[in-house]
């Protein structure tokens, strides 16, 4: 049965108590990420920290006169928990208010969330936030034998070559990298800039989908920028069609109907798949390539995403 993540956003001048619920969530076998225990010596803060906030099933945002009266990264945590939360439907819990002592917030989207208080009794609000949690773990593992049990989907037999994330992280991540394209993916090119030849640039990037492989920002001869990486290497062409397939379903969920679709195959050498994403108005390009080499003897998924 899969267990909720959480992730703890907090005022440094609220440590102590987050701490206790960071001890006390441990204890009652709940996964939680916390600055303080899960960040590891030499990363890039800011970048686990938002990749946390993506993967985490619950955001819990400790409220208190200090963290709502003060600048800094505690609310851009908030922020960006807000956007993850404007993308899920109306009846999903994903931000949990905490209030620590008797503050009141004036972020409207906040509060319109029902929240809960640790004050003046910390037991009995704590009962609460794990009633919430626990009870919500029977409907993760719903959602997950319905997909297990899925007859539209094409089986996919177990390989180490083949990875993909699951259907909410991904399109998370994709919603962010969308976002990038809009400043030349700037945000996520690492440090090392590498000239080819040709004219072409690229940086190794700081953004990677779950499992995925060679993430590249380029550029062609001055132009736009894009975005590429692989999901599987080396395996069988039925498997890359199978996760070709998942990758489509959930890219499309994610776009508006202001974007046109089209899906073609290329029976060649390379017995290539594509589906492309182009939105009307704006200059955005998504696709996504199955290339099965040497009729199929080294499959590959790639995943493009560029400015065109």
């Amino acid at each position: 049965m899969p267990e909720p993540k959480v992730f703890i956003s907090y005022a440094r001048e609220d440590q102590d108590v987050a701490e206790r619920i960071y001890t006390d969530l441990k204890e009652s076998g709940i996964q939680v990420w916390i600055d303080k225990h899960s960040l590891l010596p030499g990363q890039n803060w800011k970048l686990e920290i938002e990749k946390a906030i993506r993967e985490s099933t619950y955001f819990l945002a400790l409220l208190s006169f200090n963290s709502l009266s003060k600048k800094g990264y505690v609310q851009k945590e908030l922020r960006k928990a807000l956007d993850i939360l404007d993308e899920m439907p109306d009846t999903e819990i994903f931000l949990i208010p905490v209030r620590l002592d008797n503050c009141e917030t004036s972020h409207p989207r906040l509060a319109e969330i029902h929240r809960v208080d640790l004050f003046p009794t910390y037991d009995e609000g704590f009962d609460k936030i794990l009633e919430v949690l626990k009870s919500n773990r029977n409907e993760l593992s719903k959602k997950d034998l319905a997909s297990s049990v899925n007859i539209d989907r094409e089986p996919i037999t177990p390989s180490k070559n083949l990875y993909f994330p699951q259907y909410t992280s991904f399109q998370k991540d994709l919603n962010q990298l969308i976002q990038q394209a809009a400043s030349d993916f700037a945000d996520i090119k690492g440090k090392e800039l590498t000239n080819f030849p040709n004219g072409s640039t690229s940086y190794a990037s700081n953004f990677s989908f779950e499992y995925s492989t060679n993430n590249i920002v380029w550029q062609r001869n001055n132009s736009k920028w894009y975005f590429t990486c692989s999901f599987c290497k080396n395996t069988s062409l039925q498997q890359a069609k199978a996760i070709f397939a998942e990758r489509v379903k959930e890219i499309k969920p994610l776009l508006s109907n202001e974007w046109k679709f089209e899906e073609r195959e290329q029976p060649n050498y390379l017995n290539k798949i594509e589906f492309e994403a182009i939105k009307r108005y704006n200059t955005l390009r998504i696709r996504v390539t199955v290339v099965a080499y040497d009729n199929g003897n080294n499959t590959q998924v790639d995943f493009t995403l560029e400015q065109s």
